[in-house]
């Protein structure tokens, strides 16, 4: 059992992992732009990628049953923009990135 918010088998919640997808496909930020602003564990190095955004987009491509012709960044959008859809409506001048945690925090 995970606390609430917290995605199964996962250690981010999905407002924190739709943040993260729309930081790296919709703002396009480097993979490790979006693990210095997301990321709980801020002195781990990894170099300059973040395996953890293909992996959330590879999850997303099969719950969103996208064919392999999508790369994982357009999936990843697909998934963002999913999120921002569910931000309140109060936030439609906010930046991408924060909607789409909002959005995930209204997530199931």
């Amino acid at each position: 059992m995970v606390p609430r918010g917290v995605a199964p088998r996962r250690h981010y919640g999905l407002a924190a992992i739709a943040m993260a997808l729309a930081l790296w496909a919709v703002v396009q930020q480097r993979p490790l732009e979006v693990r210095e602003r997301v990321c709980v564990a801020q002195g781990t190095v990894w170099g300059t990628e973040w395996p953890t955004l293909r992996r959330w987009a590879r999850v997303a491509r099969a719950s969103l049953s996208m064919p392999a012709v999508f790369t994982l960044r357009e999936v990843a959008a697909r998934a963002a923009q999913i999120a921002i859809g569910r931000a309140p409506p109060a936030l439609r001048a906010a930046p991408s990135w924060a909607q789409a945690f909002a959005g995930g925090l209204a997530m199931p």
